[in-house]
């Protein structure tokens, strides 16, 4: 019997996210999955994993200013995507 397909609401899972916010959770991070790749990695590892922006750089072999410039790049992206989707919702 083939799998039923489940909402992105109804399949999204993610420690800390309390059942009221999974709606805009799963929103936010079909967001983050949509951008550039350099851009995804660059926001998760800060903003989602909160990790320094030091280890970031690291772990993607850029200096500070390539990874800041990823961050501001991604923040516009995801800002017009959601702007969009709510737009949509309203």
């Amino acid at each position: 019997m083939p799998e039923e397909k489940k909402s992105s609401e109804e399949s999204f899972q993610h420690p800390g996210v309390v059942a009221e916010n999974k709606e805009k959770a799963a929103v936010l991070f079909k967001a983050i999955e949509s951008l550039p790749e350099k851009q995804k990695l660059a926001f998760t590892l800060i903003k989602v994993q909160c990790m320094k922006y030091e280890e970031a750089c690291e772990i993607m072999q850029q200096n500070s200013k390539a990874v800041e410039s990823l961050i501001t790049r991604a923040k516009v992206n995801l800002q017009k995507q959601l702007e969009a989707y709510y737009k949509t919702q309203i």
